[in-house]
């Protein structure tokens, strides 16, 4: 039986636990969920401590200058403040790893924070219920911890036991040790080193991190493209039609309904396929599970092994031959990990956080923009769009929600990291179903409008994503993870309006998403710089395709035969994978124990570079 002495050192022992278990259950994800670094696990645990340290000295000094009440009250809401940030934080953290597959970055949160009622919505909570359940929380938890401190805290028995000068000289040994941390914290942050809340003040410092992918340039391919730059020229004769790229982010190929999905997800698409001007390539494969590599490789065409700092791209190649270059995207790509950056040199840019007057995934802003376009001028336009609708985080209507009950996955990410609830699947999937059918409906906005203007009457159409999503498959949802056919499979739709038929030029070719830059530029005539590795589509077939997600690397070929055949490792498990895709689109049977000997090599021979690639990601992940 305890004492009656013993309770007040029961009150802060208490105190401690409170406060680091969160830290503890976060970074338990952070390391066996999320793969995190552990040696920025312990630097993680380092800056809770010294926050515990600096709450515990505003307590102190409380305790020693005022009476017990206010004193007691006073440290409670420290206490319960402090913590309630770092509570916030990792809600946000574990949202951006399961979401994107990286730890959110201070700009982010900036963003979304000035827009929470829009994102709350979004992810099916009100506003309104979520926040006094907040308040309420924090109230009770506040009145906790003040009776606590009242009552049982060992803290204020021995602050006024110690003389004056011990209390004096520990109070400033506290202070300065903050003072010299923070300071450390800011002067030489640890985002390198993997400490969570370092990455989410500075991102930058996370290695040459691009989005969950390291870049690792060989300063031989820089220096060729730069030669490559200066050499590339105008091309003397071309096709001067406009060029529209629609990418829809997170647009999984198998849930659009032209491709054989049992829901009708895409009626104003199946529209434009009837009109006989459009080809239906079906499923091609992305280079990885992420916007920012799927969105380089699209415009530089290069596989994530041979990314470099300033690629010749679509743009860039578009431009130097006459083309106004515009970027109209929704989301906020100012802010995500420097995405802006990589887009190049435009006439104009804009993305949805320029717009403060709508939701930042709300492809209403991306309508709004076009619609601010004057007519058509006669000069040869490139436009980008960027839909955020079928993305977990993007705005969905009533009105274009057929598909219900639904829910969002992002929103019940603790009932899926927790209870590991199943249960809910169908609702998920109608989410998702339901933001397919919205982004059908903003293209058919966009069409529209682009014709109404005059846009269309000698133009190339591209409609795209940059990935696709996981909606369950083996307890996956979102992206930035795995390379499963969910995450590698998108859509590729290819119109031409002013120029004649295209059904005839291109066969049943596996396809990357590599290839569309060099086809959009084979149809207009443009020469296709040397250092692209993606092929044009109108004049040779591809055989294999190439990806990579975090450590797993791997290759897709198709055979002589029709079969289609999927090989992947893992750097870090040395794992192997071998699935017959046309056969097995779900990949339930890993065939890897039947692969012959001599495949096997050639396979490997071929990976050398992207398993360097993955390899060296391995080793800087922080």
């Amino acid at each position: 039986m305890s004492s009656k002495s013993d309770k007040p050192l029961f009150g802060f022992v208490l105190g401690v636990l409170i406060w680091f278990a969160p830290a503890c259950f976060f970074l338990s994800l952070f390391l066996y969920r999320h793969e995190g670094n552990g040696e920025g696990a312990i630097l993680h645990l380092q800056v809770v401590g010294i926050l515990f340290l600096l709450v515990t000295c505003i307590r102190a000094v409380c305790y020693r200058c005022l009476p017990l009440r206010p004193a007691a009250f006073i440290g409670a809401m420290a206490y319960t403040g402090l913590l309630a940030a770092l509570l916030a934080y990792y809600v946000a953290a574990l949202i951006g790893l399961d979401g994107w597959g990286r730890l959110i970055s201070w700009a982010l949160i900036a963003t979304y924070a000035t827009q929470s009622d829009y994102l709350l919505k979004s992810l099916g909570i009100y506003p309104e219920f979520f926040w006094g359940i907040v308040v309420l929380f924090y109230l009770v938890f506040l009145g906790i911890l003040h009776s606590l401190f009242l009552r049982r805290d060992g803290l204020r028995s021995f602050v006024l036991r110690v003389s004056d000068f011990t209390w004096i000289g520990a109070t400033a040994a506290t202070v300065a040790v903050g003072t010299l941390f923070f300071w450390r914290f800011q002067e030489f942050p640890m985002a390198a080193d993997g400490e969570p809340l370092s990455v989410m003040f500075y991102p930058e410092l996370v290695g040459e991190k691009f989005q969950s992918h390291y870049k690792f340039h060989s300063k031989a391919l820089g220096e060729s493209e730069k030669l490559l730059r200066q050499s590339y020229l105008p091309s003397n004769s071309i096709n001067s039609a406009n060029v529209i790229l629609i990418v829809v982010d997170a647009l999984r190929a198998d849930h659009l309904s032209i491709n054989g999905y049992a829901r009708q997800t895409t009626p104003y698409l199946q529209e434009l396929l009837s009109s006989g001007q459009w080809k239906n390539f079906g499923k091609i494969y992305s280079v990885c599970a992420e916007s920012a590599c799927g969105l380089m490789a699209l415009s530089s065409s290069r596989n994530i092994h041979l990314f470099i700092d300033h690629p010749i791209t679509l743009q860039e190649a578009l431009k130097r031959n006459g083309y106004g270059i515009h970027l109209v995207l929704g989301g906020d790509h100012t802010n995500f990990y420097g995405l802006r950056k990589a887009y190049g040199e435009v006439d104009s840019y804009f993305d949805a956080s320029m717009n403060k007057g709508r939701y930042v995934n709300d492809d209403a802003a991306v309508i709004d923009q076009l619609a601010s376009f004057p007519t058509y001028g006669g000069n040869p336009t490139f436009m980008q769009f960027h839909l955020m609708s079928a993305h977990g985080l993007g705005a969905r209507e009533n009105s274009l929600a057929p598909f219900q009950p639904s829910r969002n996955y992002y929103g019940d990410i603790g009932a899926r990291i927790l209870l590991k609830n199943d249960g809910r699947t169908m609702e998920y999937v109608n989410y998702y179903d339901n933001g397919v059918r919205k982004a059908d409906d903003v293209i058919k906005s966009l069409m529209n409008m682009l014709r109404s203007k005059g846009y269309l009457k000698n133009t190339i159409v591209v409609i795209t994503a940059d990935h696709g999503e996981y909606l369950g498959e083996g307890g996956q949802y979102g992206h930035a993870k795995g390379v499963g056919e969910p995450v590698l499979g998108i859509p590729m739709l290819l119109g031409r309006y002013g120029g004649g038929y295209i059904l005839n030029k291109f066969g049943d070719n596996l396809m990357s998403q590599i290839d569309i830059a060099p086809t959009v530029l084979h149809e207009l005539g443009i020469s296709i710089p040397a250092s692209w590795a993606g092929l044009p589509m109108q004049s040779q077939g591809r055989r294999f395709a190439y990806f990579q997600q975090n450590r797993a690397y791997g290759l897709i070929e198709k055979k002589s035969d029709g079969s289609v055949w999927k090989y992947w490792m893992d750097a870090g498990k040395t794992t192997e994978h071998l699935y017959e895709i046309s056969a097995d689109p779900s990949e339930a049977n890993n065939r890897s124990n039947t692969l012959e000997a001599e495949q096997r090599s050639q396979w490997r021979r071929q990976l050398i570079d992207l398993e360097v690639n993955a390899r060296q990601s391995l080793d800087a992940a922080p």
